[in-house]
């Protein structure tokens, strides 16, 4: 995985680290989102906090990864 990648739900990877993703996706009220994920499998996404922010995704990211 890398930045700038689509995963299979049509978000695009902004961070990632060993079990944390942070994203963006299609969502008008909720455009940033992160999952836990299974290391090496970006389609194992799951337990999302979603946000309508990026500043307070970005504390949830740091704080999940």
């Amino acid at each position: 995985m890398k930045i700038g990648d689509i995963l299979h739900n049509g978000a695009t990877v902004l961070q990632f680290s060993d079990n944390a993703i942070l994203a963006t996706w299609r969502s008008k009220v909720t455009p940033f989102v992160t999952w836990r994920y299974f290391e090496g499998d970006p389609r194992s996404t799951s337990w999302g906090h979603y946000f309508s922010n990026l500043e307070d995704a970005v504390k949830d990211y740091e704080e999940r990864k």
